[in-house]
């Protein structure tokens, strides 16, 4: 059957940067590597486009996202409230291609 597993959006924010956001993976496909796989093929869309660089955030308590994006290479550049959910924290990512 052709199901839809997972997504993922990217929006330009500069000529220059990128943001990767809305990744998702159904409940039940997690842990099968199909957030990887949707990061990598964003970050080569990214890349092949142009962009030098891209951001991302996730919430804070994801502690499983944020360790994947770790472990891309992401830096985390920010720590605060996040949208929309303000009493939520957030972290925001950061990765340069060049």
């Amino acid at each position: 059957d052709d199901i839809i597993v997972g997504t993922v959006s990217i929006r330009p924010m500069t000529h220059e940067v990128a943001e990767i956001s809305r990744l998702i993976t159904r409940s039940e496909f997690e842990g099968q590597g199909i957030g990887r796989h949707l990061i990598q093929f964003a970050m080569d869309f990214c890349r092949n486009s142009g962009y030098s660089s891209v951001v991302m955030a996730t919430y804070a308590l994801r502690r499983r996202s944020n360790s994947i994006y770790v472990k891309f290479g992401f830096t985390k550049y920010k720590t605060a409230g996040g949208w929309p959910y303000w009493e939520l924290t957030a972290n925001y990512y950061s990765y340069n291609f060049y």
